[in-house]
């Protein structure tokens, strides 16, 4: 169980991190143009180059081997070294752009697309590179002719059809007549707060503050948890003499999402009697914007590749732009490569945006590192200085649960909890972790309180009722409201391991041995790596007279390093014939 708490609050606090700074960052439920846009997860699936000059074929297989690694650096280095030596590979040219752009070496990525113009086809993505480029240079004829040639691969992509509006505005196009367009383009219907947003985006640009409004309080309406879209609402609020509508919604927004952290630049101004930021007036900090909101949309998707490679193009266009690093930091992190994340955060200064989620960021990435001293002070230290701030003492108070700290687990969520007038469906998850604490500890009267108290909060949460019923389970306590507790969770997640586990182990506790193997045996073809669960499914093969079968998976669980040194002298004394499937788990 203490596995499931780890993966759950991380899960979560890094999902708080991600989820507020993007557009609906949902999958595409239908076929979509952006699914349809060309763009793999994969670098390239290509055959080595052929009649290969031997240095280029080197470069070729150490490309492909950095690439299965996942690493982009060495990869794009090796893909270029090959395509420079066999200039006239397609395919080469194309892995090598796709890296360098991946990697954010855009003048790499740039060379060799002016390589492959006139020779092959250009990709989608270097159509949008071209432009870009053409826009810092003020080419603005260029530029169009590029995010047409994008556009014939995907006409009813909005992110395409947003480039062409500001375009347009650039350009002097009639405002009026830009919206009349962009009204009636017809996108994925997940993307409507997106096109509601650039609309009043391009109203603000030409300074029709009362559309602007009215365009942001529609996109709000959609998707209420787009920090971009209260940002300008906001600004545009203040501007226009109303602070106190603008407080009230940036206080809102922090009720709604205590784990954010990325309002906090925005408060501390308003406490500094500073007036709101206005909208960078360049066609750059426009496609800047485009290309950063399209981004976010693909790695919702899982299209990581496709995110970095427009991120950095985001980052290119307009280099001040306040969540680039922040949010290739998260990429990183999601990829399981904390050090490139470090390397990302630490590139946003104290007086930018993020700089307070970056700085927890840092300490997370460190402790999945394993450097858990350098995370738990720099944690200790932000909360000294930022005690108010919630995301950092849970952040601190996970850490302590992950190193077997339990009592400064429960003092840190306690100081999250101790305040809360109103306690909402927010604060469910530290009810539960504190009550998952108190467990460990063996204090299972309180730790029921809490848990009870996360289900009332979140009835539908499959990892409270799940860790609530087990315990009991355990205790031989409140039988049939635990097994109602983990059928409820099973029919909530009904492919998670550890739950059908729970339920195996309620029918054991029961005496029902045959119902129980079943649910056992099917836990672990999903959790094959758990102690737990095989311990669990040993017992019941003892029950059922299935010895042999029992000793091979006690001795599998003891393989998989228990959590406890209790557990592992029981598990030694079942192999040995001095314990049996009766002693506790």
């Amino acid at each position: 169980m203490k596995g499931i708490l780890k993966v759950s609050l991380r899960l979560a606090i890094l999902g708080s991190a991600v989820g507020l700074i993007v557009f609906t960052a949902c999958t595409l439920t239908q076929k979509s143009d952006s699914l349809s846009f060309g763009m793999s997860n994969r670098i390239a699936e290509m055959p080595a180059p052929e009649q290969p000059d031997v240095a280029a074929a080197g470069a070729y297989l150490k490309a492909r081997i950095a690439e299965s690694r996942g690493d982009l650096e060495a990869a794009a280095r090796f893909y270029k070294q090959s395509a420079s030596i066999t200039s006239k590979d397609l395919a080469l040219n194309e892995a090598a752009f796709t890296t360098l752009l991946a990697n954010g070496d855009i003048g790499d990525a740039l060379s060799i697309l002016k390589s492959m113009d006139g020779v092959q086809e250009i990709p989608p993505l270097g159509h949008i590179l071209l432009a870009s480029e053409a826009v810092k240079l003020g080419n603005y004829n260029k530029a169009r002719i590029h995010v047409d040639k994008a556009t014939e691969t995907s006409p009813r992509l909005l992110h395409f059809k947003l480039m062409s509006s500001y375009l347009d505005f650039a350009e002097g196009k009639k405002v009026s007549e830009i919206q009349v367009d962009l009204a009636g383009f017809k996108q994925h219907e997940v993307l409507l707060p997106q096109k509601l947003f650039h609309m009043g985006r391009i109203y603000e640009r030409s300074s029709d503050v009362e559309n602007a409004r009215e365009a942001y309080i529609a996109s709000l309406a959609q998707d209420a948890s787009s920090l971009f879209t209260i940002l300008r609402l906001g600004s545009v609020l203040e501007r226009g003499g109303d602070k106190e509508t603008a407080m009230e919604m940036y206080h809102q927004f922090n009720l709604n999402n205590p784990d954010s952290v990325l309002l906090d630049y925005t408060m501390r101004r308003l406490d500094r009697g500073e007036s709101p930021e206005l909208l960078e007036n360049t066609l750059s900090s426009d496609i800047a914007d485009v290309l950063f909101s399209f981004a976010t949309l693909m790695v919702s998707q899982g299209m990581d590749l496709a995110g970095r490679q427009l991120m950095h193009m985001a980052d290119y266009l307009d280099p001040q732009y306040p969540f680039t690093d922040f949010y290739l930091g998260i990429v990183e992190e999601q990829s399981g490569r904390p050090e490139k994340a470090i390397g990302y955060y630490k590139r946003i200064n104290s007086g930018e945006r993020a700089y307070l989620a970056a700085q927890v960021r840092i300490a997370e990435a460190k402790f999945s590192r394993k450097e858990k001293g350098d995370a738990v002070k720099m944690l200790l230290t932000l909360t000294q200085e930022r005690p108010e701030l919630p995301l950092v003492t849970r952040a601190l108070a996970e850490m302590y649960y992950d190193m077997n700290e339990y009592p400064k687990a429960i003092e840190q969520f306690a100081k999250l909890l101790g305040d809360l007038e109103e306690p909402n469906r927010h604060h469910a998850v530290l009810y539960f972790a504190r009550g998952a604490s108190l467990e460990r500890l063996g204090k299972f009267d309180e730790a029921a309180v809490d848990l009870q108290k996360a289900i009332s909060l979140e009835p539908n949460n499959p990892m409270a009722l799940n860790y609530l019923g087990y315990m009991w389970v355990n205790q031989n306590k409140n039988i049939t409201e635990a097994f109602d507790y983990i059928k409820k969770a099973v029919l909530l997640k009904p492919n998670d391991g550890s739950i059908i586990d729970s339920l195996g182990w309620a029918y054991f506790r029961m005496g029902e041995y045959k119902k129980a193997v079943g649910f056992l045996e099917r836990a672990v073809e999903l959790e094959p790596t758990d102690a737990t669960i095989n311990a669990h499914l040993g017992d019941v093969y003892e029950k059922l007279e299935r010895k042999p079968e029992a000793r091979l998976q006690w001795e599998r669980a003891l393989s998989f390093d228990p959590d406890s040194a209790e557990e592992k002298a029981r598990l030694r004394g079942k192999i040995n014939g001095t314990e049996t499937a009766d002693s506790l788990h």
